[in-house]
C-alpha cells in the first residue's frame, strides 16, 4: 500500500509540472493574434522577443489581422475552419459568444496567483459565468488633454485643468475670448472634437444613466440624460467654442497649437509625445453628477487545442506578460493602463512615475472605471448609436429625431 501511494504521490505530481509548460527539450509553436500596430507593436515584440530568449522551445507567431473589426473577421472565419489561433485580443462580447461554444480555455487557476492583483474593474472585466475566460492586455481610458502655454496666454493656471464639465465651458469661453481677439483670423479653439460614442456615453454615464440594463435587456435607457449628454458638444458648437472633426484630425490640431483642449484615449499620447513641441498637460476626464469613465480596449484569450504543448504554452505566455515588471514595461512605453497593482512599485516604474506625476493621479481613476457590457445587443446598438450621432453633429438631424430612430432600430 505504502508503494502504491508514493506511485500516486508521484504520478500527481508529475502531472502538476508538466500541466507548467511544455517540456524544454520539445519544440512548440504558437500564434498569437492582435490588432497592434506601430510604437504598440515595437513593445508587443520585445516582449515576445524576450519571452523567446527565456523559454528557447517555444515560437511565437505574432500575427497582425488588421483593425479589430478585421480581426474579428479573420476569427470568425478560421473558427469555422477549425483552425484558430492560440492567442487572440478580443473584446467582452467576443468572449462571450466563443464561451458559449466551447472553444476558450477557462484561465482560472492558471494565473499564478495574479489574478488576486488585478485592479477590481479588470479582474471583473475578464470574469465570465464567475471564472477568468481572459486577461486585462491593452487597456484605456478617456482623458483631457490640454496646452498649457495656451492656458497661461489666456490668463488661466496652467496646473489647475477643469475638473467638471460646467469649469470646462467656462475655460472654453475664457480661452475664445483671450487667444483670438489680437488674431482674429487664426482662430485657436478652446476644444477640438470628433463625435464619439466613448466620450458622450461616459458623460451619460456620469450623469447616472443605465446603458445597459440586464434584467429588461434595454440599452441608453434614460433618453433624456443622454439627450443632454449630446447637447452639451451641439452647443459647444453652435456657440464656437469647439472645432468639429472627423477620425483623428482633432489630435492633428492639438499637436500644431491650433486646439488647446481635446478629449482621447490615454494610449493616444504615445502617438503625440514627440510631435508635441509645447508644454502640455494631461488630466482625468471632466466629471459629471458621479465620478465614472468607461474603460475600453480589448483583452486576450486562449484558444482549446488538442495538442497540450500549444496549451500550456500559450499559457506560459499570458503569465509571463502578466508579470508586474512585464506590466511595468509594457504601461510605460504604450501608456495603455497597469492591470496589476504591483505594477507601479516596480522600481524602474516608480521613477517613471516621479518624472511624471500626473500619470499617478490619471491612474486613481481606475478605480471609478466601468466596463461597456458585453451583451451582443450592445455590439450592434454601438454602431446604430455612431451612425445617429454623425446624423446630428454632420447632418444638424435634431437629437430627439436621431434618437428616436436609435430606439426603433434596435428592436
Amino acid at each position: 500500500m505504502k508503494a502504491l501511494k508514493f506511485l500516486t504521490i508521484f504520478i500527481l505530481a508529475a502531472l502538476l509540472f508538466t500541466s507548467c509548460g511544455p517540456k524544454e527539450d520539445e519544440e512548440v509553436e504558437i500564434e498569437f493574434w492582435h490588432a497592434m500596430q506601430g510604437p504598440l507593436l515595437v513593445t508587443l515584440e520585445k516582449l515576445i522577443r524576450n519571452f523567446e530568449t527565456e523559454n528557447p522551445n517555444i515560437t511565437v507567431h505574432l500575427k497582425y489581422q488588421g483593425r479589430y473589426s478585421q480581426l474579428l473577421q479573420r476569427l470568425e472565419s478560421e473558427i469555422a475552419a477549425g483552425t484558430p489561433p492560440d492567442i487572440s485580443q478580443a473584446f467582452g462580447a467576443w468572449t462571450n459568444k466563443l464561451i458559449a461554444d466551447n472553444l476558450l480555455l477557462s484561465l482560472s487557476n492558471k494565473l499564478e496567483g495574479a489574478e488576486k492583483d488585478f485592479y477590481e474593474i479588470f479582474y471583473r472585466n475578464n470574469l465570465f459565468n464567475g471564472e477568468l475566460y481572459s486577461i486585462p492586455f491593452n487597456k484605456s481610458m478617456p482623458i483631457l488633454y490640454y496646452n498649457k502655454d495656451l492656458f497661461t496666454k489666456a490668463g488661466l493656471d496652467p496646473e489647475k485643468p477643469p475638473k467638471t464639465w460646467e469649469e470646462f465651458k467656462s475655460y472654453c469661453i475664457i480661452l475664445k475670448k483671450e487667444l483670438n481677439k489680437d488674431n482674429p483670423e487664426e482662430t485657436i479653439y478652446p476644444f477640438s472634437f470628433a463625435p464619439s460614442i466613448w466620450f458622450i456615453t461616459t458623460m451619460y454615464l456620469q450623469n447616472q444613466g443605465v446603458i445597459y440594463d440586464k434584467n429588461t435587456k434595454a440599452i441608453i435607457q434614460d433618453k433624456e440624460i443622454m439627450i443632454k449628454a449630446i447637447d452639451f458638444f451641439v452647443q459647444l458648437h453652435k456657440d464656437d467654442l469647439m472645432e468639429l472633426t472627423k477620425d483623428r484630425s482633432y489630435q492633428e490640431h492639438f499637436i500644431q497649437g491650433k486646439a488647446v483642449m481635446i478629449l482621447a484615449s490615454c494610449v493616444s499620447r504615445t502617438f503625440m509625445k514627440d510631435d508635441i513641441k509645447f508644454n502640455s498637460g494631461l488630466t482625468p476626464f471632466p466629471q459629471g453628477k458621479i465620478k465614472a469613465s468607461i474603460l475600453s480596449g480589448t483583452n486576450l484569450i486562449v484558444f482549446k487545442s488538442k495538442n497540450k504543448s500549444k496549451t500550456a504554452a500559450a499559457v506560459k505566455l499570458i503569465n509571463y506578460l502578466l508579470k508586474p515588471e512585464n506590466v511595468a514595461k509594457w504601461v510605460m512605453e504604450t501608456n495603455y493602463l497597469p492591470c496589476r497593482k504591483s505594477a507601479l512599485t516596480v522600481p524602474f516604474f516608480d521613477a517613471h512615475l516621479k518624472e511624471n506625476p500626473s500619470l499617478r493621479e490619471l491612474y486613481k481613476e481606475i478605480d471609478y472605471l466601468q466596463e461597456e457590457p458585453k451583451a451582443k445587443k450592445w455590439v450592434n446598438g454601438r454602431k446604430i448609436l455612431r451612425s445617429k450621432l454623425e446624423k446630428i453633429f454632420f447632418l444638424n438631424v435634431p437629437i430627439n429625431e436621431a434618437l428616436d430612430e436609435f430606439y426603433k432600430e434596435l428592436k
